[in-house]
């Protein structure tokens, strides 16, 4: 399973990628500010805004991480869960082929009599 369909699979993958589509929204507004900046337009209303953005930057950031962190959580124990279906198959094939052995070995034919 990939990131992505992890992260859609799962009950948090939803957030993820709205926090993410915030996040991205706060850091193109947060270039837009620091352009401003290096070009001499901002007045001192935009820099407390820059702030304010800078803050709330850092704030979804760690949303993101926080969700991500969570996803991956959950992943590794679904993934824990899960059965292993190759050794499930040998376990069958060993647990069958001992009963043959026991059936041949007691001159059983295997057909009712």
């Amino acid at each position: 399973m990939t990131e992505g369909t992890l992260s859609e699979a799962l009950p948090d993958g939803g957030r993820l990628g709205a926090a993410r589509a915030v996040y991205g929204r706060i850091f193109r507004a947060l270039q837009d500010s620091l352009s401003r900046l290096e070009s001499g337009e901002e007045t001192a209303a935009e820099a407390r805004h820059r702030q304010d953005l800078f803050r709330a930057h850092i704030k979804q950031l760690q949303s993101v991480f926080e969700i991500e962190g969570s996803i991956d959580t959950l992943g590794n124990t679904i993934a824990a869960g899960r059965i292993d279906l190759e050794a499930a198959r040998n376990e069958i094939r060993d647990r069958l082929a001992r009963l043959r052995e026991r059936i041949a070995g007691r001159g059983v034919s295997g057909q009712p009599e």
